[in-house]
């Protein structure tokens, strides 16, 4: 066995290029695999983290436990950590009690004391100084110098009159004066709730008073709601000894298979999901369903380009088996020497792949939070946690890789016997029967076609690796076409790109029902908007006006809606409970500013003169079905031709639809809504006459001096408080288009891997091929065939590969881009789009590589001497 060993070692380092084809193909199936897995975990850490930082480190808060029974939890072995947190008492603020309520919010604050581990465990945020670290100090809210418009800073004293809080008004108080150490943003829910009409200050616990909030960690998440039952269950039982029956609360945060619990349990259902504990989470299940798609793809792709890479050394050394066989070697001893160059072989390879992954995740880490480091408050967006259970993941499915590509080798080596071997004849088994060639061949392709046909069939199983080696890759770029089109469908379900990043919206500050004076005021409006436009740090801008035309809902309108419209206009406008007399839907209709109109026309193909005294129909939205699953499409079967009637303003109008389309101008966003747009010319609107409002929205190189050039207008015109209100989104617009980049660059970056690996594959396959049949090619030149027919009928060949490839790839594909949209379906309802886009491309794909693989082939060939090449017997 150990000569056969070293045989083996020998044989791969005398063959290096094919050695190292297959090496560089299980590097990169492991790197890819060790990658998917990485990001996986980078993913569901980021997730926790976001968790943590949004609602705080915690599995379950116990509310208002009396310091008796805090030991019953803190001392439960299911416990890991624990936290508290005691209500003081409710305090006026100095100097505002006489304003009682701003914005229905009560002038009074809630004094809250909590210990080290609360206050670092609880997402509270500090927005300037720090939080407090004795009993004399506190940070107040932020929002309480807004909606006050008091100026406490870091460094003021304050006194509150603690008490308690009885109908509205504070009782029994007692005088405590703080030093005010921090400003922090609003706290959780779990401390703040959204309902609460009051403000929350927060000072360093010293000890227990009376009772106290208690947040805990389990030990193991995983049984989080066995642990809370038995908690409340114990201290329900400890009650029970000491004072008979007690009232039991409904809990708040869980299933409602719970049982009634003594005290208010809120439970941190989002950091439980993110750590795997509530495994229906939609969130973790698609992360874990896509990984798992990923890793199939690549571990079927990485199999089919290993496989060949040993198929192919087989059929080299097949004499070599043979002689092997001859002097003695069992078939066992042959299938471990092909087990043995796989051993060596991932031995080299796996390593590699797993040092390239964990290296290539993290510089795609570095480079995403790179590019939202400036937007992301946390600091961070992707968390790089490569775990080793994700490098032991990737190193045994490439053992399973190798395993499988080296099984069916190992098994046709065995089987070898010496004649066959000697005489070469494993391969091409030739018999008494003509090989017959279709007669269209003949006549397109002439006698060049029918040899390179016939080539083909009499070397059935080199001419089938390659067609296999073409269709996975196929087959695959299909696939993934159609995963990434649905992740970017997915991804707008979120986040869409956004062309303006500054709004200015010009409101009407008089009510009045004179029809003149609405268009006055209308006019003075736009005129003001008009004059913004004007100011130097305006880029391309668009006005937009909006009206709204109404639309009687009877037989015919219930007929042009789609079946997501049904359902969606059902839930949401309820027309059987209607209060209105005369049931209406609402489509919005919107203009542009001259030049936006002619720019959005050029973007969908239209023509002014054509589309100016009609309206273009945007209708595609995203939305929620009655099972809460997000869904997507028109709500109406209108198309482009159809004349809509409704009212604006009462006054009957019919517009006919001049096109359809699911681009969108400057200031329609894909908002969740139940209406469409109809998208008219500024002249279209003017004939109308009102309309209900004007926005102008703007791409500002300069957004912040723009802001400062509106400012100054508004002091220089002496316009009323109220009448501009503009929107600098500049921050939230660039994060929310660097988020679609970084999704990009996943979804791009996986696809360059994928047809990579595809090249490698066909690569390694054609070329090794074409190597093996030198001889046959060396023996049809001496008979005398020109090097401008051996050309012709190489090139004859390669377009058999590829048409015989696309014939059987392009369907398989298809049927796989169906099965990843039904994936995708399960999150969200979309449409099924057929991948035409990936079926043109991977059509030109094959050309040309296939073109380029085969003249490289043919250029090594052609320089082969062609004596030298009969006589030899092996590569």
């Amino acid at each position: 066995m150990k000569v056969l060993n070293e045989l083996s070692l020998k044989d791969l380092k005398l063959n290096k290029k094919r050695s190292i084809v297959i090496i560089i193909g299980i590097i990169l199936s492991t790197a890819l695999i060790c990658g998917v897995a990485g990001l996986i975990t980078s993913f569901q850490q980021t997730l926790l983290e976001t968790a943590k930082e949004n609602n705080g480190n915690y599995h379950a808060i116990f509310y208002d436990v009396p310091k008796d029974d805090v030991r019953y939890i803190e001392e439960n072995r299911s416990v890991e950590n624990y936290y508290l947190s005691e209500e003081l008492g409710y305090s006026y603020l100095p100097n505002v009690k006489e304003l009682k309520q701003v914005d229905g919010y009560n002038s009074y604050v809630n004094v809250m004391s909590m210990d080290d581990k609360f206050l670092n465990n609880m997402a509270i945020k500090v927005k300037e100084g720090k939080l407090p670290e004795n009993d004399s100090e506190i940070a107040i809210s932020t929002r309480i110098n807004e909606k006050f418009n008091t100026n406490y800073k870091v460094g003021d004293s304050i006194t509150l009159n603690l008490g308690e809080l009885e109908e509205n008004e504070i009782v029994n108080t007692t005088p405590k004066t703080y030093k005010i150490v921090g400003i922090i943003e609003r706290p959780t829910t779990v401390i703040e709730p959204y309902e609460q009409e009051w403000f929350t200050v927060i000072t360093k616990m010293k000890k227990v008073e009376e009772k106290v909030n208690i947040a805990v960690l389990y030990t193991n998440p995983y049984d989080y709601q066995k642990n809370t039952e038995e908690i409340n269950k114990m201290v329900i039982a400890k009650d029970e000894e000491k004072n008979g029956d007690i009232e039991l609360k409904t809990i708040s945060g869980l299933r409602n298979s719970y049982k009634s619990y003594k005290y208010d349990v809120k439970i941190n259902t989002e950091l439980l999901s993110y750590e795997g504990a509530n495994l229906s989470d939609e969130t973790l299940k698609t992360i874990y369903g896509l990984g798992a798609f990923i890793i199939a793809i690549v571990l079927v792709s990485s199999v089919f380009v290993i496989r060949n890479g040993f198929a192919i050394s087989i059929t080299e050394r097949l004499k070599q088996y043979g002689m092997l066989s001859s002097i003695g070697a069992t078939k066992k001893q042959v299938k471990k020497s092909v087990y043995f160059e796989g051993f060596v072989l991932g031995i080299i390879g796996i390593p590699l792949g797993i040092l390239s992954g964990i290296l290539a995740i993290y510089i795609l880490v570095q480079v995403v939070n790179f590019i939202l480091k400036d937007f992301i408050s946390s600091g961070y967006l992707l968390v790089y946690n490569m775990s080793w259970i994700a490098a032991v993941i990737s190193a045994i499915v490439s053992v399973i890789t190798i395993w499988l590509s080296c099984r069916s080798s190992a098994k046709k080596a065995s089987k070898i016997t010496p004649i066959e071997a000697i005489r070469s004849s494993e391969d091409v088994k030739l018999n008494a029967k003509k090989v017959k060639c279709p007669k269209f061949i003949t006549k397109i392709f002439k006698t060049g076609g029918e040899i390179a046909y016939k080539n083909l069939k009499r070397n059935k199983k080199k001419y089938r690796t390659t067609v296999i080696s073409i269709i996975v890759s196929i087959v695959i770029f299909i696939a993934i076409s159609s995963f990434i089109e649905y992740g970017f469908k997915m991804s707008s379900a979120y986040y869409t790109e956004v062309n303006y990043n500054y709004v200015v919206y010009c409101n009407s500050t008089e009510s009045t029902e004179n029809q003149e004076e609405i268009i006055r005021e209308q006019q003075k409006n736009y005129n003001i908007l008009l004059d913004i436009s004007k100011l130097d740090n305006i880029g391309e801008f668009s006005i937009n006006k909006s009206a709204t035309l109404m639309i009687n809902i009877d037989d015919k309108y219930e007929e042009n809606l789609t079946e997501y419209g049904k359902d969606i206009k059902s839930r949401y406008y309820q027309y059987e409970d209607s209060s209105f007399e005369e049931k209406i839907d609402i489509i919005n209709i919107v203009s542009l500013s001259n030049d936006e109109y002619e720019r959005y026309l050029k973007k969908i193909g239209g023509n002014y003169d054509t589309y100016k005294d009609g309206a273009i129909l945007i209708d595609n939205n995203i939305n929620y079905d009655s099972n809460g699953k997000k869904i997507q499409g028109s709500m109406y079967k209108w198309k482009k031709g159809d004349i809509i009637q409704g009212k604006i303003d009462e006054k009957d109008y019919s517009i006919k639809i001049v096109e359809k389309t699911e681009e969108r101008p400057k200031g329609i966003e894909n908002l969740y809504n139940t209406n469409a747009y109809f998208i008219v010319s500024e002249d279209f609107m003017n004939k109308i006459g009102n309309y209900n409002s004007a926005r102008l929205y703007t791409q500002s190189k300069e957004p912040y001096k723009l802001n400062e050039e509106i400012e100054q207008y508004i002091k220089e015109n002496n316009i009323k408080e109220n009448k501009l209100l503009t929107f600098n989104m500049e921050e939230s617009v660039r994060e929310e288009n660097a988020i679609i980049l970084v999704i990009s660059i996943f979804l791009y970056g996986f696809i360059g891997v994928i047809t990579l690996i595809g090249i490698t594959n066909i690569f390694n396959t054609i070329t090794t091929n074409m190597n093996l049949r030198k001889k046959e090619f060396a023996m049809l030149k001496s008979i005398g065939m020109t090097k401008k027919e051996f050309n012709r009928m190489i090139r004859l060949e390669s377009i058999f590969y590829g048409i015989k490839s696309l014939v059987i790839g392009i369907p398989i594909g298809i049927l796989l881009s169906y099965g990843i949209y039904n994936m995708f379906k399960n999150s969200m309802e979309m449409e099924y789009i057929l991948p035409y886009k990936a079926i043109l491309v991977a059509i030109v794909f094959v050309a040309i590589v296939i073109g380029i693989i085969m003249r490289y082939s043919m250029s090594k060939i052609n320089k082969q001497n062609i004596i030298e090449t009969i006589r030899n017997d092996n590569i």
